[in-house]
């Protein structure tokens, strides 16, 4: 059970004299006038509101198809990642690109800093618990015009300099999950988990306010879901917000086993998440006797011309939607790229059409260390 804000429908724009002229001639009495004229208000308002802010539907094809990432492509730089005792990754979680370099989250619990040609520069800040230390980390942002950034530790909310200095942090009594910035704002995005109600237990998504002062101003609720049994479920990878050149963009999906299909991309209007596309996948959904969802949405990515969506129904898929021509692939497993499958693009810069992809050398001599691995910047054609 899925409830979402609804935008309230505005007043219809017809000729109200002539609804009168027409209810004086067939109402009888005046209360009868006054009711079918406040109805036919409302009906005729909503459903030209209605038909306005109709969502549009983008069919998924059925077909499997095999794509290379060149074939979508204009542009693929390589980076390799220095490898020292230093600057040795994990497994990379997320890429950015923040006041020219970039910063590699990995599985290490380290914010890993590199410049455009691979070489290491630094760590953002030392492991640990303490001020200005990081632990689990959830999300990083930047503030363009400051340059200032943040990151998201548990439950901690750290800000830094433009010069990677630490500055201050703050902490919260619920998770800060993701974080992300819209016209001079930061925001947070939280979720009051498995909260008990009339014997079911709601899971409600918070998106937050936050000021200069790393304090909560407002708190704007998003969705609630409502489950009969406490379960808890995510994806590694959170690629929740889109920014293209129109507007800003959000999916969040909801992983937990329900019939329910969350299929729709939301765009931010004021403080408003409002309906803006919505995906036919042609599948029926099923829950398995071990809970398990025969469909899953984990990502919904809007470029201006691309729309990327990592999901998996029996196989991992990526589907691939281009908006100018209407081209669209459904990919088993992934694009291939040089004899490797399997790969799934992030967003990286999306108003540049800009995204990436990690590739992995395979560790074959183990008397020497593994080599970082490549980071690989798509520009989409």
């Amino acid at each position: 059970m899925e409830n979402i804000m609804i935008s309230r429908c505005k007043k219809s724009s017809l000729n109200l004299e002539m609804i009168s002229n027409f209810l004086q001639r067939y109402c009888k009495n005046i209360l009868s006038i006054i009711v079918t004229f406040g109805l036919l208000i409302l009906i005729f308002g909503c459903s030209k509101e209605d038909s306005k802010n109709q969502v549009e539907v983008i069919n998924i094809p059925q077909r499997n198809d095999r794509v290379k990432i060149q074939e979508i492509s204009s542009k693929i730089t390589s980076i390799q990642l220095e490898t020292s005792s230093d600057s040795y990754l994990g497994r990379i979680d997320e890429v950015k690109i923040i006041n020219d370099h970039l910063f590699i989250l990995d599985d290490l619990k380290k914010i890993s800093i590199f410049d455009l040609d691979g070489k290491f520069k630094s760590r953002l800040a030392p492991i640990g618990d303490g001020p200005g230390e990081l632990g689990v980390i959830y999300s990083i942002c930047e503030d363009r015009d400051s340059g200032k950034i943040y990151v998201s530790t548990g439950y901690r909310l750290l800000e830094f300099s433009s010069e990677f200095k630490f500055i201050k942090e703050t902490k919260f009594s619920g998770g800060i999950y993701h974080l992300f910035f819209d016209k001079n704002q930061l925001y947070a995005i939280t979720d009051d988990f498995l909260r008990q109600v009339d014997k079911k237990f709601q899971t409600e998504t918070f998106i937050l306010k936050i000021d200069e002062n790393l304090e909560i101003v407002d708190s704007i609720s998003f969705r609630k879901v409502v489950l009969d049994s406490k379960i808890i479920s995510g994806y590694r990878y959170k690629n929740w917000i889109s920014r293209d050149k129109s507007g800003l963009y959000f999916y969040k999906p909801v992983l937990t086993p329900d019939l329910l299909v969350r299929d729709t991309l939301y765009e931010k209007i004021g403080d408003n998440f409002s309906p803006i596309l919505k995906f036919n996948f042609n599948h029926n959904v099923s829950i398995d006797n071990n809970g398990i969802k025969s469909l899953n949405i984990y990502n919904i990515i809007k470029s201006n011309e691309h729309i990327i969506i990592e999901f998996q129904d029996e196989l991992r898929r990526v589907a691939y939607i281009n908006l100018n021509n209407g081209l669209s692939k459904n990919i088993p497993g992934g694009f291939s790229f040089s004899g490797n499958d399997d790969i799934v693009i992030r967003p990286l810069d999306l108003e540049n059409e800009l995204f990436y992809f990690i590739h992995y050398d395979k560790y074959s001599d183990s008397q020497t260390q593994e080599m970082n691995p490549v980071v690989n910047i798509v520009k989409l054609k």
